[in-house]
């Protein structure tokens, strides 16, 4: 587990025999990313906790079959804008999405045709739906994208009525 840290390599990344990383509570731009998946061949299994930095995350290895990403907060210092974390991955099985989701915190999904098992525990903010139509939209379409999956698990905040 890399934590609480911010990632931001010279050179290389050259981990050939990693399967699994796990990142949480860092900081880093999407080449520091592209980087770490580029020299990490035999991965399996990426968890990213509470990473910031990253708004498009392109992966494109055949090995790499498990995505985890949770998301609690916005990026310090950017109030004034969204962040939407834009995930591009064609291989993978197996995506968890956690934490929050609203008009200035959502997930976007490309590209995932090879997804069979979904997990989407988000929490998202439908205290009044006139007020809440942006929220409603992008639940509406993260739902959309995974509507192929052979297993999708919804946690209690995204079909809890209030």
């Amino acid at each position: 587990m890399l934590g609480c840290c911010r990632l931001r390599p010279s050179g290389n990344v050259k981990w050939s025999n990693l399967v699994s990383l796990s990142i949480g509570d860092a900081g880093m731009t999407e080449g520091v990313m592209e980087k770490i998946l580029s020299g990490c061949p035999n991965l399996e299994c990426l968890e990213l906790d509470k990473v910031v930095g990253i708004r498009f995350l392109e992966i494109s290895s055949v090995k790499l079959r498990k995505l985890i990403v949770m998301i609690y907060d916005r990026e310090s210092g950017v109030d004034d804008q969204d962040y939407c974390l834009e995930i591009h991955a064609p291989h993978i099985r197996r995506l968890e999405l956690l934490g929050l989701c609203y008009d200035q915190i959502h997930f976007q999904l490309r590209n995932v045709a090879s997804l069979v098992t979904a997990v989407l525990s988000l929490n998202v903010h439908f205290f009044d739906l006139e007020e809440n139509l942006e929220e409603c939209r992008y639940l509406q379409e993260l739902l959309h994208h995974v509507a192929n999956v052979k297993n999708l698990e919804l946690g209690p905040w995204c079909i809890e009525e209030n």
